[in-house]
């Protein structure tokens, strides 16, 4: 059951989320998404990125504003988010008999289930950070995979992109390595997080001049 824990969210939550209508905000980042641009006045650019390229994928089968499809990233992202958590659950040593219970505790966490269908940058912005905390408590505490180090870069990247307050996600992680990480794997992880600030500041920073 614990395998098919994600599969059965994403496919709840695409039905629950199709037949809503889209909320004010919803309907503004779509008309963002029709013109897609490296910055916007009051948001970075990724959850309008993220609507064109869903609308460019499915828009053609199923109407570009399709709730279904305005909505498919942010279920993409819910279920990614619940991914990663329950892959951290593991990797901290949760026993395999408790996983259910942990992924509905997860579930239960705020409402997770009944507000994760919203395609706002806030959901962005939480995988990003989910990204960024279990590949830094991996190098921190476990044994480290490349990957971690990706995740690390990916997640800061993604959360700066999402909404400004991103750049909280940097200097947590960056407190975090200079804490608890050793120091060979400290130093491979600054490459990567810098990496992935550079790489999210610069539309912005492009946008603006």
């Amino acid at each position: 059951m614990g395998r098919r824990i994600p599969i059965l969210f994403f496919l709840g939550l695409a039905v629950y989320s199709a037949f809503l209508g889209l909320s004010d905000d919803e309907a503004y980042y779509w008309v963002l998404a029709q013109k897609p641009a490296l910055g916007y006045a009051f948001h970075p650019p990724a959850v309008a990125w993220l609507i064109a390229v869903f609308q460019r994928l499915f828009g053609g089968l199923l109407g570009a504003d399709s709730p279904f499809v305005v909505r498919l990233p942010a279920v993409f992202c819910s279920t990614l988010i619940l991914s990663l958590c329950l892959n951290w659950l593991d990797r901290s040593g949760l026993a395999s008999t408790h996983k259910n219970r942990a992924a509905a505790v997860v579930l239960a966490f705020f409402s997770f289930f009944s507000l994760s269908w919203m395609m706002v940058p806030d959901l962005p912005l939480f995988l990003g950070w989910t990204l960024a905390f279990t590949g830094t408590w991996a190098l921190c505490f476990s044994q480290s995979k490349k990957l971690d180090y990706w995740k690390v870069g990916l997640g800061v990247a993604l959360s700066i992109l999402s909404k400004f307050s991103g750049i909280l996600v940097l200097f947590s992680v960056g407190l975090a390595l200079f804490c608890w990480a050793p120091p060979r794997v400290r130093r491979k992880a600054i490459w990567g997080v810098g990496l992935g600030f550079v790489a999210a500041v610069l539309p912005t920073l492009y946008w603006n001049a």
